[in-house]
């Protein structure tokens, strides 16, 4: 999840317990969460609440994504401090309300946005009032114009705030592309058997879960004691899913293997690309197989990530086996 799904699961799933508990801590609003109360704190929406709605889809969709709480008072203790959950102000006719959040969130930003989701939480079982959380995805592909009465504006997120967007601005997100984003993806293989073991492959990869078509593909491995690449590639004759580099330094800390794509290689979203392997043999009743950790770096053009992934070898070896 990102941080804006995460937020937005974690209010729904607290319901109206939570939203107490959000006044009473006094959550701050910040870069993915706002909170807005009603012109008249009831259905119908006025003028300025649509206003209100089309700014905020515009800002956290031309952002990084965001929550709208509506039915929460907040205010600054200082000029220069973000708002904070001051007090829970229900919205009444809530069923009106939501209703109108549904019709017109399509119309009051262009383009419309793709995901918004709306919740709706009574403030009792019987009640006509209530709050109602909304979820704004982040737009990967179009820039969105806030186009309530009289607006017609572009919007975004910075801090706490939503602020028009400058000239330059607009005309930069409007080449906006689909993003390619990486991941390391591995899986277990059989490798056949010989008496009382058994040989596996692990095949590292790379995994393409973004948008946008992955460019000049790279990964770097650093190999350690427990992690040696093996040197018959992917098929057993050497062939790996990208050239690698030959090393430069043969300084410990410099144990990487680095796999480089050119011109002609490029994952596709929602695709892996296998690049190398890891060969073990193992005794068929063994009593236990400690994780694997894999370093590594991803790069395509316009993007890059590190980190660290554990594989269960265990687990998989189980799952492999068929227990």
């Amino acid at each position: 999840m990102s941080g804006a799904d995460a937020i937005f699961e974690q209010l729904r799933s607290g319901g109206l317990p939570l939203l107490h508990q959000v006044v009473a801590d006094g959550w701050q609003e910040d870069l993915l969460l706002d909170f807005k109360t009603l012109e008249k704190h009831s259905a119908p929406m006025s003028t300025n609440d649509r206003r209100n709605l089309a700014e905020a889809l515009s800002g956290f969709a031309n952002s990084d994504g965001g929550v709208i709480v509506w039915g929460i008072n907040a205010r600054a203790n200082n000029p220069n401090d973000p708002d904070i959950a001051k007090q829970l102000c229900p919205i009444s006719n809530i069923k009106l309300f939501y209703s109108e959040l549904q019709r017109d969130t399509p119309h009051v930003v262009s383009p419309g946005i793709v995901g918004v989701e709306h919740y709706l939480v009574y403030e009792s079982d019987s009640s006509e009032t209530g709050f109602v959380i909304t979820f704004v995805p982040k737009s990967e592909t179009d820039i969105h114009m806030a186009r309530a009465k009289d607006q017609f504006r572009f919007y975004y997120r910075s801090g706490s705030s939503f602020l028009l967007m400058e000239a330059f601005m607009v005309a930069d997100r409007y080449g906006r592309r689909p993003r390619p984003k990486l991941e390391l993806d591995y899986r277990l293989e059989h490798g056949g058997s010989s008496g009382r073991n058994i040989y596996v492959q692990l095949v590292i990869g790379i995994k393409n879960s973004g948008q946008g078509i992955a460019l000049y593909p790279a990964v770097a491995i650093y190999e350690s004691s427990t992690l040696k690449l093996d040197s018959y590639g992917l098929d057993g004759n050497g062939h790996t899913g990208l050239p690698e580099r030959l090393r430069t330094s043969n300084r410990p800390e410099d144990a990487r293997r680095l796999f480089v794509g050119g011109a002609n290689d490029a994952i596709h979203p929602s695709t892996t690309l296998d690049v190398t392997c890891v060969r073990r043999e193992i005794p068929l009743e063994v009593g236990d197989i400690p994780d694997l950790n894999i370093r590594c770096e991803l790069y395509c053009q316009g993007y890059s990530a590190s980190g660290e992934a554990t594989v269960p070898m265990m687990y998989f070896f189980k799952k492999l086996r068929g227990f």
